[in-house]
């Protein structure tokens, strides 16, 4: 694996929206590990971000999203963030098998250390989340404005968080997921209402 130090993968496809693929990549001591504004389909494979003064990952997608055998570790805001384009939304996300350990701390109200939303469809599954810190009002996981799977994620061990360890908005498989030794309260999820039409 390359290691590159205090570097930054900023790219923005807005005018070209293309694909975005990195594999066996560590950066570390950097100001934000990899900020994507804009892509069509996004792949991260073997990819560690450490020490980061900002956000381990932030993506927007328009296509397909995957992250899979990552390592987010002690980045200052947030571990992962991926969101389906405003206006476009994004086809499908993958995360599985990524590590978010001590993320969070220079987020006093507190962040959420994965976040994936506004995508058709969601597998977010296999994945530690531990010792991270949320802070006053953050979430371990969020996975909102989807469905699909969310199952087998770990999520022990996180400080902080008075909103719940774990928020799925829509999503219609949670099941299997191991959440204990948080200070947050446990699960919040939710599906969405649709009103029936008014009859005539």
């Amino acid at each position: 694996m390359d290691a590159i130090t205090a570097n930054v993968f900023n790219v923005d496809l807005t005018n070209d929206p293309g694909d975005f693929t990195l594999t066996g990549v560590s950066i570390l001591n950097g100001n934000q590990g990899v900020a994507v504004a804009s892509c069509q389909n996004l792949t991260l494979r073997d990819v560690v971000v450490q020490d980061a003064q900002f956000r381990g990952v932030e993506a927007h997608i328009a296509g397909h999203g995957l992250v899979e055998d990552c390592k987010f570790v002690d980045c200052a805001y947030e571990g992962l963030i991926l969101v389906g384009m405003s206006g476009v939304g994004g086809q499908s996300a993958t995360v599985r098998n990524v590590y978010c350990h001590g993320n969070g701390a220079g987020v006093p109200l507190g962040g959420i250390i994965m976040h994936v939303n506004y995508f058709t469809s969601v597998d977010v599954s296999g994945n530690t989340i531990c010792h991270n810190e949320l802070g006053d009002q953050g979430s371990a996981l969020a996975v909102a404005n989807t469905t699909g799977p969310v199952v087998e994620n770990t999520i022990v061990l996180n400080l902080g968080g008075s909103w719940s360890v774990l928020r799925s908005i829509s999503s219609t498989q949670l099941s299997r997921n191991i959440i204990a030794s948080n200070q947050g309260t446990g699960i919040y999820a939710c599906l969405l209402y649709t009103s029936p039409s008014p009859r005539d």
